[in-house]
């Protein structure tokens, strides 16, 4: 997502450089120099040697492409994407498998489906718990 936002003043032929579009985070990467924006978070995500997340950083921003990057929210994702990302958090369980837990253990795996942003409805449809139990968590 941060390179496509980055690189949407080129694309949009605004400029021909990303360091020459001045309303961008990108020069605060490039140069570590962190005035406005909370560049940590993302070069720690890359790197803990911030030498070496930064260099990852321009590099990763060097590849200019045709890639389109559609926000999914909750409401957009279809109920196989929500099943296959429950699934995953699960470590290859199926959803239905939470239900059968000791309510303890099953109330830290709601909380943390909730926590990957998956509504309440988008839940209960995958596992089968009612709405009012994932609620209380």
């Amino acid at each position: 997502m941060i390179r496509y936002i980055h690189l949407n003043p080129i694309k949009a032929g605004i400029v021909d450089n990303i360091t020459d579009y001045e309303w961008s985070s990108f020069r605060e990467y490039k140069e570590n120099n962190q005035k406005i924006t909370n560049i940590d978070f993302m070069l720690n995500a890359l790197s803990k040697n911030r030498k070496a997340a930064t260099k990852n950083f321009l590099e990763f921003h060097q590849k200019i492409d045709n890639e389109e990057f559609v926000p999914t929210y909750g409401k957009k994702k279809s109920e196989e994407q929500i099943r296959r990302e429950i699934i995953h958090y699960l470590e290859g369980k199926d959803p239905n498998y939470i239900a059968t837990l000791d309510r303890a253990t099953r109330n830290e795996i709601l909380i943390g489906l909730k926590n990957k942003g998956l509504s309440i409805r988008q839940i209960e449809r995958a596992t089968g718990i009612s709405r009012g139990v994932i609620q209380k968590c």
